[in-house]
């Protein structure tokens, strides 16, 4: 995950996800890509809102077919606790499949917790815990998910960081 920050609140992050059921590339969902890019910032003394576009490059990485685009917005409250900081957030997704047969988008709708701590100078672990509300994008059914995730970030510029490490589960 490279993530890159941007001047005035703008971002770009490219991410790649590889699943730990075969060594296959590109043999299934686990397998993608996705690129995003958005704007983050105050809009009160207390909340950050954020907006982006992601693209999820699924199954067949690089074809751009059976894929899905994410028009997303959140607003979170960071409470900083010495070197932690806690960030209660709402996000709001729009999600648009790319060249499925009879496959319509949806909405998820997300409720969670983010923390985050300084291990050492540019090093932070943040982890996050949050249920989603799924629409049934994408043919799936429609329900709540309990996801956890979490990662070890390297700043190496103030501009550029990389997410050297990650975890993400998540439980119907």
């Amino acid at each position: 995950d490279l993530f890159v920050t941007l001047p005035h609140g703008f971002y770009f992050d490219v991410w790649w996800s590889v699943g730990t059921n075969d060594s296959n590339l590109s043999s299934d969902f686990a397998d993608e890509i996705d690129y995003s890019f958005g704007w983050e910032g105050k809009i009160s003394e207390t909340l950050t809102l954020n907006v982006g576009v992601s693209y999820f490059d699924l199954v067949d990485l690089g074809k751009f077919s059976e894929d899905l685009i994410q028009l997303r917005a959140s607003v979170s409250h960071e409470i900083e606790i010495g070197t932690h900081a806690l960030s209660p957030f709402i996000q709001f997704e729009y999600i648009i499949p790319v060249n499925w047969d009879d496959v319509e988008g949806g909405i998820q709708i997300n409720l969670g917790l983010k923390h985050s701590f300084e291990l050492h100078e540019n090093w932070s672990v943040q982890q996050q815990l949050q249920v989603i509300y799924d629409s049934g994008v994408a043919g799936l059914d429609s329900g709540f998910i309990a996801e956890y995730g979490a990662k070890l970030s390297w700043e190496i510029t103030d501009n550029v960081t990389v997410n050297l490490l990650q975890f993400w589960a998540m439980r119907p």
